[in-house]
């Protein structure tokens, strides 16, 4: 899946289709963790809260 990423004021977003977000419960107050794996230069959620 591609996605894009937005500027937000002087930040950046990562915009989630809205399918992918409601299937992991993530909503516009979700926080999660994002972890980089070195082998193939992608990143993976691991943690919503």
């Amino acid at each position: 899946m591609k996605t894009s990423v937005a500027r937000w004021g002087n930040s950046l977003a990562l915009r989630l289709p809205k399918k992918l977000a409601a299937s992991y419960n993530i909503s516009g107050n979700s926080n999660v963790e994002l972890i980089e794996k070195l082998d193939d230069q992608a990143l993976d959620t691991v943690r919503i809260w």
